[in-house]
């Protein structure tokens, strides 16, 4: 895997940067309620203009080092998105999200995602802790962060407040010396 013009090259896929050019495709995957149902941020419809504004929310992120979100490219389309937001350079820590669109559920896509973007986060961020909080009721999500070496260390009860109820998140975190064995 290589970090290349905001690119990490990967065997089955490549993580890069959002581009205006991928608008219809984020829109396309991204507009699906399975996809909406475990997700804080993303709405449901999802527009052509929401994805316009987050492609470029997006950039300005990534130019003052606040978040870096890369979509999941497969065969030259956006199929998902995976990011490290909420850095804090002071305690050297970021937090893992991600989505992928329903067709590329199960393949293992997310997963090898997850440990792209750690190495990216642990080796040229210079990060030393990850953290990622899950729905409870999602367990492939949490099953996710188990396969990328992430520990469970906790439960946060009624955490989540979506669509007028409350969920609890079931919270992960991943140390570089954890994820270094």
């Amino acid at each position: 895997m290589k970090l290349k013009n905001l690119k990490i090259v990967g065997k089955r896929f490549n993580l890069r940067k959002f581009r205006m050019s991928d608008i219809s495709s984020i829109q396309k995957h991204i507009n699906d309620k399975r996809v909406y149902k475990y997700t804080l941020k993303i709405p449901h419809p999802y527009s052509l203009d929401d994805a316009k504004k987050f492609v470029h929310k997006t950039s300005y992120k990534w130019k003052t080092g606040k978040a870096y979100q890369f979509g999941i490219e497969v065969d030259n389309e956006i199929v998902g998105g995976i990011s490290l937001d909420k850095i804090d350079k002071d305690n050297q820590s970021a937090t893992l999200g991600y989505w992928l669109g329903k067709k590329h559920w199960s393949q293992g896509i997310m997963t090898e995602a997850s440990k792209m973007i750690l190495e990216f986060a642990f080796n040229d961020l210079k990060l030393r802790r990850i953290n990622s909080g899950v729905f409870k009721p999602n367990k492939a999500s949490a099953r996710v962060l188990e396969k990328a070496g992430f520990k469970y260390e906790g439960c946060r009860i009624k955490y989540v407040l979506k669509d007028g109820k409350t969920y609890d998140q079931l919270h992960h975190g991943l140390l570089k010396e954890d994820w270094k064995k």
